[in-house]
Parts: C-alpha cells; structure tokens; sequence
C-alpha cells in the first residue's frame, strides 16, 4: 500500500484557488476587455477636445481670435467643464493661448520668431516625410494622394475654400502617412495645429477668381509626378516649396495690411487736424 498524501493546507487551496481564478480570467478575459474597449466611448472632455482641435487645424479661427469657453459649450451642447478641459489640453500643446478660465485666445503666430521657427520645421520633417512617402508609398497610396489633388482643384476651381482647406490637409497627410513613420506623422500633426490659423487667410486668396489658382496646386502636381517616380529628392522639393510660397504670401499680405492700417490711421490723424476747432462762447 502506498501512503495518501495528506490533504492541502487551506492557505494552498486558497492560493490554488486563486490561481485558477486568474488564469480563467485571462483566457476568457481577452473577449469580455475587447468587448467593453469596443463599446467604451470618448469622454465629453475628449469630444470637445477632437472637435475644437479639428476646427483649428481646418483654419476655422483667425490668428488673434477670442475663444470663449461659455460659446464654445453652447455650440457643442454640453457643459462648460468638458470645453475649458479640452481648451487647457489645447493650451499645453500651444495651439491656443489661455488669457482666464473662461477664455483663451488663438496665437498671433506672426508676433517674434515663434512663425517662422514653426515654417523652418515643417519644411524640414514634411520634406522628409514626402522623401520617405516616395521610397514607401504603396500603389494604393498613390492612388489615395492622387484622389485628394483632384478634389483640391476642383475646390479651388469652385472658390470653396472650405472645401479647399479641407483637400489640401487630405493631400499632405495622405503623402506623410503614406511614409508609414506613426511618429513623424504625429509631429507634422501637431505643427498643423499651430498653422491652422494662418491656412484660412492663403486659401481666401488662392480660392478667389483673381488669386493664384495655377501656383496653388503647381506644387502638389510636382509632388505627386515625383511620388509616382520615386524620386524622393524631388518630391521633398516640391513640398518644401508649396510651404514656402504659401507662407511668404502670408507674411508679405500681413505687412501690407499693416502698412494699410498705419496709412489709414496717418490719414485720420491729418484729417482730424485740419478740422478747424470751434471757439467757446463766450458772455
């Protein structure tokens, strides 16, 4: 006969227990996460936030412009706190400047330095970035980028510079995802956010009947002839030069309303002193 071995302590079926109670849960655990990842939704906080940063990004506000939290609930309908959330996270990221907690303001990125250090780096990473595209990109992202130049010229042919806004962000991002670098993606994404503003006044111009529609879209043509010749120095060089002109025009277009502005208020200061003063009366 052999010997029984002597039942297990309760400690050792506790922690037997427990085990087996662990490993079911991984097992059967990994269906019932996906499951409540798949029916969790963003936060009120993260709408506004998504929503917000997209209008900013799409050129919607103009340089200088008030944000107030109190309207910007209003027209999300939900509550002030989700929106001043969303406006503080968009502070950290400098794509807004905080002024209160009820409001803040969207850079004047034309004042020091700060314009054309952001310039220099999108030149830089989205240059790079059209250089990896033309080495990475497949057929069907060719196809992708092409489908978005297309739509470009025919908003800009319409004057819809909502729409060509809207296009010209779909055909940059679609060359800088077709590098397939998540990172570098990631980075130009967040310098958009702080250009966003400044986009709107170039696609008012570029969109009217007098503006310059050839030059407009004379770069994203080279970019993609060049994309689809993996040739990636070129592609780079076209890209560069789309931001280039388009953020000289800006500069050049802000000091000649600014001169304008200096002008008109030089000229309010003459009238108003060549308006002859009118004595008291006197007895």
């Amino acid at each position: 006969m052999t010997a029984k071995s002597p039942p297990p302590s309760p400690a050792k079926q506790n922690a037997s227990t427990r085990r087996r109670s662990r490993e079911s849960s991984v097992v059967g655990g990994s269906d019932a996460l996906t499951m409540i990842v798949s029916t969790m939704s963003p936060s009120l906080a993260d709408q506004a936030y998504i929503q917000l940063r997209e209008a900013l990004m799409a050129g919607r506000y103009e340089p200088g412009e008030a944000i107030v939290v109190q309207a910007l609930a209003d027209e999300f309908g939900t509550s002030v706190m989700p929106v001043r959330e969303a406006v503080g996270r968009l502070g950290t990221e400098r794509a807004l400047e905080m002024v209160s907690g009820r409001s803040a303001r969207v850079p004047d990125l034309l004042q020091g330095e700060r314009f054309i250090e952001l310039c220099e780096v999108r030149m830089l990473l989205e240059g790079e970035a059209a250089a990896l595209a033309a080495k990475r990109a497949t057929e069907e992202d060719l196809r992708e980028i092409e489908r978005c130049h297309l739509k470009m010229q025919a908003a800009v042919r319409k004057h819809d510079t909502d729409e060509a806004l809207r296009c010209n962000r779909e055909f940059h991002f679609a060359i800088y995802r077709s590098a397939h670098q998540e990172l570098l993606s990631q980075t130009i994404e967040t310098l958009w956010l702080q250009c966003g503003p400044y986009f709107r006044a170039v696609f008012t111009a570029i969109t009217k009947p007098e503006g310059q529609r050839r030059k407009s879209t004379l770069h994203h043509h080279d970019a993609l002839t060049a994309l689809r010749a993996r040739k990636a120095r070129q592609a780079a060089a076209a890209i560069v030069a789309d931001i280039e002109e388009s953020t000289s025009w800006y500069r050049q277009a802000h000091r000649d309303d600014a001169r304008s502005a200096t002008s008109n208020a030089t000229s309010r200061k003459r009238q108003r002193s060549k308006t002859p003063t009118v004595p008291p009366r006197t007895g």
